[in-house]
């Protein structure tokens, strides 16, 4: 007998809510849209009596049943506010500048991002006379009760707390680059996540943020895990970079779950869990840990900030300007996190301005003028439904088991940044989810004159009910963002996906909305955004394979980036009904919105190839077009089989895995208009290719030079002889 197997609709980086929203289903399964609006305390003891409540109740015999909070540290946010303006501005454009000429010019590459004018931090920054390079040493072993946290008998990888910054100058006509300087850092325990230049009004500055972190997996989906840990933000002197410094640093409570740079304000998500000392939930009984949390004075758990600097310790948080989440029912409570959206001015090193609420968060969306966080709802009601997709052996006796539906909802709330300000503009909530990657998350959003359109994922294999929504949401200036509008809806019906599909890429241009959803085949979908109040699905296009990250090129063309896929014999394949074979580029014209088309794709290697680009975008590098050159895109690829493939697989042969072949980083041409299309221009390989490229690999493009930072070392060769190269260096 051949069973079905189960499939639950979850994962560790999944936010679960205790306490979920009771509101009924509506026709689509899912649950309807409520008020999700952040609430002001009236004084601190009100603020008080909430935070004592979701620490007793995530506490005792909540550990182990089911009553706590699963959060993801990959890049989920948070924020809070009191009243103001979204400025009306269009920044969902996300095209690279264009360069008309190179003559005399300083044509360097930076980091790949959502937004233009809205940096992320990454480990690989660059600028017209440096290459600057974050590297944390390697994990290291431990034991340790008092490292670790806990009481065990396995080792356990935990950060060394301790890392370098290497500069070296770049000779773009060379090309080559030669070590200028090495700075050791001492993160203090702490793991650094990423970095930022910043020329600020002191000279050069690079910011390295850092976090604490936690080894228990088995303890990830309990808040407590994130007690005691500290974040900092370090401010490096580069001015000289033969003698960079450590200049001075802002170490705040709790955990840094994700920042962004917006000029020379330094915004801040961070996650902060109390608690009281001498008292540990995991050893004291339910009523002990009650008595103590009723009777402890809680002002001397909120998080506080020190400079260094000045060696000052001050209050992170007011809590009596602190928000907390609605509460709804005798089976709610408040969860505990204390988590704080911070202004940090780079040139100061100051807190500007800092904003906190009472409960949880999931990722964070930035434009220049506003920020926006959104909390996944799941409410697992015991409901069930049928893997409709999975095919049925009509010739075996088949059992189908099904497997836990939830209904969900998120939860989005929007502030504003006043210059160095924040804002609170209002909340409002959305069918669906933002899917289980945390770097394609932010994605799902895009703000459009003060419009904030979502993309949400249903969950569901109902062919009645889209996979896909998207939403348009605007603050009504009373602490509600209003939906304005959605599809599909009664006058617009059309599905954006197919049943089963999952979102995968998405990206905003302009008054455009760009959706592939996948199971099969990849249909690639093109929204009207232009009347933000009633939009509708114009075109689509159904190709073979799908892509993971969609680049604007131009206004008429994207670049996809992503997996060539052959539709699985058994309608199932590795678990959307098809096989994932090699590293898929393909570009799509997309000038006639109603009519999209595949200009042309390159398969680079066989089942079993990789790559950085696939997950991170900050792994891409993207040179925009001059009179002298088309646009260049480079990302490393670890290439698995043939490198060009000259056979495509049948559903037959398909399932073949290929042995590696080699790793190194990847140049394109992307040429649009007339001669529209895509060129490989070749592979720098390094000496050790057989070594499978790292999620952290990154390049820079300077000019007609190219550099790639494999492992912290640096091999540069000419844009268009990728295998001449020099290094390591």
């Amino acid at each position: 007998m051949k069973l079905t197997p189960v499939f639950l609709a979850s994962s560790v980086s999944i936010l679960l809510l205790a306490g979920c929203s009771d509101n009924s289903p509506d026709d689509t399964g899912l649950l309807a849209p409520n008020n999700a609006s952040l609430r002001v305390v009236d004084n601190s003891d009100e603020f008080y009596a909430a935070l004592r409540e979701g620490m007793i109740r995530t506490a005792g015999d909540n550990l182990y049943n089911g009553g706590f909070l699963v959060e993801t540290t990959a890049d989920a946010n948070v924020a809070g506010g009191t009243t103001g303006a979204i400025a009306e501005a269009d920044n969902s454009t996300s095209l690279p500048a264009s360069n008309s000429s190179s003559v005399g010019r300083e044509e360097i590459t930076g980091t790949n991002v959502q937004e233009v004018g809205v940096d992320e931090a990454d480990n690989v920054k660059a600028d017209s006379s440096y290459l600057y390079i974050l590297d944390n040493d390697d994990y290291v072993y431990t034991t340790d009760a008092v490292e670790i946290g806990i009481a065990t008998d396995a080792a356990v990888f935990r950060p060394p707390g301790t890392g370098s910054l290497r500069i070296l100058s770049l000779q773009p006509d060379a090309p080559d680059a030669s070590e200028v300087g090495d700075l050791t850092l001492d993160f203090k325990g702490q793991q650094a996540s990423g970095m930022y230049l910043h020329p600020g009004s002191n000279g050069q500055n690079v910011i390295v943020t850092s976090s604490g972190y936690t080894d228990y997996w088995s303890l990830w989906s309990n808040p407590y895990s994130f007690a005691s840990q500290s974040s900092g933000i370090t401010r490096i002197d580069v001015s000289d970079p033969s003698n960079a410094t450590v200049a001075e640093q802002f170490v705040m409570d709790g955990q840094i779950i994700s920042s962004r740079r917006i000029d020379s304000n330094l915004i801040v998500a961070s996650r902060h869990y109390p608690s009281i000392e001498g008292v540990d939930p995991y050893t004291t009984s339910a009523e002990e840990y009650r008595a103590a949390v009723e009777s402890a004075d809680l002002s001397t758990v909120l998080p506080t900030y020190v400079n260094s600097d000045t060696g000052e310790t001050t209050p992170l948080v007011n809590p009596a300007e602190c928000f907390v989440a609605p509460k709804e029912g005798d089976d709610q409570y408040y969860i505990p996190n204390i988590v704080t959206l911070s202004i940090i001015d780079l040139n100061s090193m100051e807190l500007s301005d800092s904003r906190c609420y009472m409960g949880s968060t999931e990722t964070l969306y930035a434009s220049p003028n506003a920020i926006y966080l959104a909390t996944t709802r799941w409410n697992y009601t015991g409901q069930n439904a049928v893997d409709e997709a999975r095919p049925v052996d009509p010739d075996e006796a088949t059992v189908a088991i099904d497997f836990v539906d939830p209904r969900v909802n998120t939860d989005i709330h929007a502030f504003a940044i006043n210059g160095s300000n924040l804002s609170y503009q209002g909340s409002g909530s959305v069918k669906g989810h933002l899917g289980w990657n945390a770097l394609r998350k932010p994605f799902r959003m895009s703000e459009q004159n003060g419009y904030l359109r979502v993309a949400t994922y249903s969950n569901r294999f109902d062919a009645s009910i889209s996979p896909i929504n998207l939403t348009v949401l605007k603050p009504n200036g009373s602490g509600v963002l209003d939906i304005v509008s959605q599809i599909p809806n009664d006058s617009r019906p059309a599905h954006i996906g197919k049943p089963g599909e999952q979102l995968y890429a998405s990206r905003y241009v302009g008054d455009k909305a760009y959706m592939v959803t996948f199971r099969q085949t990849d249909p690639l979908y093109v929204i009207d955004l232009s009347n933000p109040e009633d939009p509708y699905l114009a075109g689509e296009l159904e190709i073979e394979g799908y892509s993971d990250y969609l680049q604007p090129i131009s206004e008429d063309y994207l670049l996809g980036i992503g997996k060539d896929a052959v539709a699985a014999d058994d309608g199932w394949g590795d678990g959307r009904g098809a096989l994932t074979q090699g590293i898929k580029l393909a570009l799509f014209d997309v000038s006639d919105a109603s009519v999209p088309t595949e200009v042309q794709s390159l398969i680079i290697g066989q089942r079993g190839s990789d790559s950085a680009a696939l997950y991170d975008h900050r792994a891409i590098k993207i040179q925009p077009a001059t009179d002298q050159h088309p646009t260049r895109v480079a990302f490393s690829i670890t290439v698995a089989g043939e490198t060009f493939p000259t056979v495509r697989p049948s559903s037959a042969n398909a399932w073949q895995w290929y042995e590696h072949n080699y790793s190194g980083l990847h140049g394109f041409d992307v040429r649009t208009g007339a001669d529209a299309g895509i060129t490989n221009v070749g592979a720098l390989v390094p000496q050790d290719g057989s070594y499978w490229s790292s999620y952290s690999d990154r390049s820079v493009i300077y000019n007609d030079s190219v550099y790639y930072i494999r492992d912290a070392q640096v091999y540069a060769a000419p844009w268009n002889q990728l295998d001449n190269f020099v290094g390591p260096r």
